[in-house]
């Protein structure tokens, strides 16, 4: 089987300006492009090579079960989650495995979930 990765990510909003603007804050990277033209604002990826996310406007949300979420490293738990509820973002929930590994349940200001989780190879979320 070739191999297979995530090149893009798009998440509909309302408001795609106030969600990049927010994730562009917590990854830590600029709006690359506003494609009028397709109703999408994009992020710079987060390392070369990496992921492309864009925000794309849509004129009403789809109903809640149709999620697509994100799962994003952070180095600290506890100031990451501090970090992201400055920037409007709100816990969910908390969850341990067994063997230790946690990870945060957030949602950002559209109510879209995301999972933080501190660095390393686990996906999980």
């Amino acid at each position: 089987m070739a191999h297979a990765h995530v090149r893009t990510v798009i998440m509909n909003s309302e408001d795609p300006e106030r969600l990049a603007a927010f994730w562009g804050a917590v990854l830590g990277v600029e709006v690359r492009e506003r494609d009028a033209d397709a109703g999408i604002v994009w992020l710079h990826p987060d390392q070369p090579g990496g992921t492309n996310v864009g925000f794309q406007q849509v004129a009403r949300r789809a109903p809640e079960g149709t999620e697509t979420h994100l799962d994003v490293a952070v180095d600290e738990m506890d100031a990451a989650q501090t970090r992201i509820e400055g920037l409007g973002g709100t816990l969910r929930t908390a969850n341990r495995l067994e063997n230790g590994f946690e990870w945060r349940v957030m949602v950002d200001p559209d109510g879209n979930p995301f999972c933080i989780y501190v660095g390393g190879g686990s996906d999980t979320g």
